[in-house]
């Protein structure tokens, strides 16, 4: 519907208006983020994962005295 709506509309180029400009580079903005985002989420998830895991360990020690 965009590149047709651009296409059609070849006097009025909707990327330079304020609401669809802001929208544009914002939704953008979020898609080139979203690879760094989701490493993040890994990289929380992995080290969760290990203090649960050192947690578990822990119990075990003690709980064996």
């Amino acid at each position: 519907v965009f590149i047709l709506f651009i296409s059609y509309n070849t006097y009025y180029y909707p990327l330079d208006v304020d609401p669809v400009a802001v929208y544009y580079w914002f939704f953008a903005g979020v898609l080139l983020k979203l690879p760094e985002i989701d490493k993040q989420e890994r990289l929380q998830k992995a080290q969760a994962k290990g203090l649960q895991g050192k947690m578990r360990e822990m119990r075990e020690m003690l709980a064996k005295r």
